[in-house]
């Protein structure tokens, strides 16, 4: 799939599952007044159309931010699986745990974090995924998202992102670019503003 192609769309039946072999994935659906709800990102190792599961249509958009390979589950083969796929039924619980996860997390902190917070967290959040590096050291990364995606995601006005953007662009920790879906993330600089923190599994958890 190239960029902005539809991997599913809303309305669409829902018969598969997906796991991005490779690339970026926003699931987004469109909301009252004309305006667009961006449920999350997705990157590599991740499943998408679990969102849908029990139901008869897909209730998002699955659109492809670059580049992007899947792997289809087809829900009918998966329900028939035997004893033998148990480690493909393994994966596929595996990572539905984790979608789940972090829901919950970005439940949290729309609720109790600040502006500022909310972003470090989903930059913090991304670093973790498989994004295109741009030094050799893979300190700098690259963050195939747009500025509007981010605050759809949030639940941010514009205007509060741009003030929290050019808060992190002043420190280094960000680099962004008007009218493109690159954003630079320096991962040393985001640690250090997120200040003390701990490991959980493959998570960073600041302690605010």
């Amino acid at each position: 799939h190239q960029k902005d192609e539809f991997i599913y769309k809303t309305d669409d039946p829902v018969t598969s599952l997906y796991i991005i072999q490779s690339g970026a994935i926003k699931l987004e659906k469109e909301v009252g007044g004309g305006g667009n709800h961006v449920s999350g990102f997705y990157f590599t190792g991740d499943l998408i159309g679990s969102e849908s599961l029990g139901l008869e249509q897909h209730h998002y958009n699955a659109i492809a931010l670059k580049e992007t390979w899947v792997c289809e589950i087809r829900l009918q083969k998966l329900t028939t699986l035997g004893i033998s796929s148990a480690t493909i039924l393994q994966k596929v619980n595996a990572v539905l745990s984790r979608n789940l996860r972090e829901l919950d997390e970005h439940l949290y902190s729309s609720r109790y974090l600040s502006t500022e917070q909310r972003l470090l967290g989903l930059f913090n959040g991304l670093c973790e995924k498989d994004l295109d590096p741009v030094d050799d050291n893979l300190n700098q990364l690259l963050v195939p998202i747009t500025k509007t995606d981010i605050a759809n995601y949030l639940g941010m006005r514009r205007e509060s992102l741009s003030r929290a953007l050019r808060q992190l662009e002043s420190a280094g920790i960000v680099k962004s670019y008007a009218n493109t879906r690159i954003i630079v993330i320096d991962k040393q600089k985001l640690l250090n503003r997120l200040g003390k923190a701990i490991r959980f599994g493959n998570c960073l958890i600041s302690k605010w």
